[in-house]
């Protein structure tokens, strides 16, 4: 938190986004608002008048695992500070109540299967091995994990709303500082690793056994709805052309024992 405390302004762009947002009457008093701990309880103390308890709502429903089993702030637990807390109303405030939606997801998927449909992983700081991907890519792996039949690694998969600069959990148990949000994407520190992540992109960690997808969605203002969450996977709709048009089927061979046959389900019915 002290590169964000030194910081000369805000975290976030301050584009059309922000512009719609003023113009809605989102900005409200809860520019006055901080949060504090007193007998071992999250507080909101209100600077101005009529005190939102929607802000401690928020902040206890996305940070939870900050806390501990009485509710205090855990400071041994993954090595968090007690002040990143205590500051969240600050925080707030500096980026004019923005928040992230930082989604991830674990994937029974090797990373050398990942190595195989196009997924180059960069060895970055403190021996992170990672990538952006795009989406067709993210669901070639959300198709391969889907066909395993072993069971799932734990805290899969997370959604947080994340307060810009502050730090969101993943499901591999790492964490993302949201640095900043922009219009057309986001830039995370993962691990002393920054990196810029397009909106409509993925970064995927390569956890040696499995890897996790994390997605960053636009900022919103914290008292707005949670966006949808992006990692569903869905057969995709074919609409059957009129006799007479020439129709074009591919697939992709993934695996080396991947058939080169393409199965067809339909129905017929009369109008």
């Amino acid at each position: 938190m002290s590169e964000f405390r030194s910081a000369r302004g805000p975290q976030v762009q301050l584009g059309q986004q922000i512009t719609l947002q003023k113009a809605s009457g989102k900005f409200d008093d809860y520019l006055g608002y901080n949060l504090g701990f007193a007998a071992g309880d999250l507080q909101l103390h209100a600077k101005g008048p009529a005190a939102d308890p929607r802000l401690r709502q928020f902040v206890t429903r996305n940070y939870a695992w900050k806390f501990d089993a009485n509710g205090d702030v855990d400071a041994a637990d993954r090595g968090q500070d007690p002040d990143d807390i205590n500051n969240f109303g600050e925080t707030l405030k500096f980026n004019l109540g923005q928040k992230v939606q930082v989604n991830g997801i674990n994937l029974n998927v090797a990373p050398g299967e990942a190595n195989g449909i196009g997924v180059t992983f960069n060895a970055g700081n403190n021996d992170l091995s990672y990538a952006v991907v795009d989406e067709a890519q993210l669901r070639t792996l959300l198709e391969l994990d889907a066909a395993k039949k072993r069971e799932r690694v734990a805290a899969n998969p997370n959604a947080q709303e994340t307060i810009v600069g502050t730090d969101a959990w993943l499901p591999n148990d790492m964490r993302a500082n949201v640095r900043f949000a922009g219009e057309l994407g986001n830039k995370l520190d993962i691990n002393g690793n920054p990196i810029d992540l397009p909106h409509q992109k993925y970064v995927l960690i390569n956890n040696g056994a499995y890897l996790t997808a994390v997605q960053a969605n636009p900022m919103q203002h914290w008292t707005e709805a949670m966006n949808p969450f992006p990692f569903a996977v869905t057969a995709p709709e074919i609409e059957v052309p009129r006799v007479g048009r020439l129709v074009k089927f591919e697939k992709t061979l993934v695996e080396p024992g991947d058939e080169l046959v393409l199965k067809a389900s339909y129905r017929y019915s009369a109008k």
